[in-house]
Formats: structure tokens, sequence, C-alpha cells
């Protein structure tokens, strides 16, 4: 508390004594501090909209020898996929846990890079009284992977994995090219672009900004 000669006055908290500063004053002050605010709201817009619209350093290489092969023949097939194939193994089973090993076998039965379900090699599965082994070379299990990209129309077989690769969707050509094409029918793989975030951010902002000054203005009248 504060006293004064009118008595005891509440020492005001730092957001009340920022919002008395930039809004709790007559004309050009009040004015001055909600464009600084307006200011500072654009520039972090503007710098969610840099990082989102950037491309990730692993976009376009940095591949070990496994990493290579899954992009080159995943682009071969699905030209501009090749990194998010890349990101979907290392998130699925090219990875520490699964010790780098393309025959590894999980403990719910997924094999190798892709984690190729031993469902697909029940009776009308793509690789029927097969699995493992036909998944368990490297190039086996890209060419079943391959397929069910093919049979499905996305990635949906990777669903479970895909809030760890799903930044990576939106640098794939077919997506942002052709974004209804790619993702029609399969809500799973919608492209990821970043812009949804950054609307939501503005919006934020926007009402952020709308609220400040409301309570600038409602402090004034007092």
């Amino acid at each position: 508390m504060v006293t004064s000669c009118r008595g005891s006055i509440p020492k005001e908290k730092p957001m009340t004594d920022m919002m008395t500063r930039a809004f709790g004053r007559p004309g050009k002050e009040r004015a001055c501090g909600l464009a600084c605010l307006a200011a500072c709201l654009l520039l972090l817009a503007g710098s969610l909209y840099a990082i989102l619209a950037s491309e990730p350093a692993d976009a376009s290489g940095g591949y070990d020898a496994v990493e290579q092969e899954i992009h080159d023949e995943w682009e071969a097939s699905f030209p501009g996929e090749g990194p998010l194939a890349v990101e979907i193994a290392r998130c699925e089973g090219w990875n520490a846990a699964a010790n780098f090993d393309i025959a590894f076998i999980s403990r719910t039965s997924d094999v190798g890079p892709f984690q190729i379900n031993q469902i697909h090699g029940r009776p009308g599965g793509i690789i029927e009284g097969r699995w493992p082994i036909a998944a368990q070379t490297l190039q086996g299990n890209i060419a079943v992977a391959l397929e069910l990209r093919r049979i499905s129309g996305g990635f949906s077989d990777w669903s479970a994995s895909r809030h760890c690769w799903a930044w990576a969707i939106g640098l794939t050509i077919q997506n942002q090219q052709e974004p209804e094409q790619a993702i029609e029918g399969n809500p799973s793989t919608l492209a990821y672009t970043g812009i949804e975030e950054l609307e939501i951010m503005l919006a934020i902002s926007a009402i952020g900004a709308g609220s400040l000054a409301l309570a600038g203005e409602r402090r004034r009248r007092r």
C-alpha cells in the first residue's frame, strides 16, 4: 500500500501499470501507446509468418544412405513428396528407438522404416502371406509403403505419428500446387502450410488490441 494525502492507494500490478501508461493518458500520448501496441502485434505476426514460411534445414538434404534411397524412390513415384516420406520414416521406424534396423519389428507387429503392420500380410492384404519377409528389406519396405500411398491417396496409414511429421506436408510440391486434389476425401493428408496458424495469430492479435484499447478507454472515462 502507498500512503498519500488522499489516503491509501493500492499499488498497481505490472499489467495494470502498463495499460495505464499506454492508454490512461489523454490525447496524443494515448494514441501513441495504441500505435506502439499495434506495431508490436504486427511485428509478432510478421515474425510468425517468416518462421512458418521458411523451409526447415532438413527439407532437401542431410540424409543418410537409407534416407536418400527412401527419398529417391518416393520421388520417382510421387514427385515432390520425397522429403515428407523421409520424415515419416524418421518418425516411424528409422530412428534410434528402432536401433536404425531396417528389419526391426516393433511390439505392435510393425516392420521396417515405414512400420508395415502385419495386417497387410493377412488374407486380402497387399503382401498376403508374405509378412514380415516382404517388408524386411529396404526396397521391400519402400515398395509396400508406396503401394499403401497409392491405394489410400494419401498418408492415412501413418496417421498415428502425424503429430511428428505433419510440419513437412507443406514442403511437398503436390500439396503446394494441387492441395484440393492431394487431400480430397482423406482428412489425415491435409496440407500443413502454416497459413491457418497465421490467421489465428492475427485474429488473436486483433482481439487483444481491441480489448486493451477498450480497457484503456474505460479507464480514461473514470
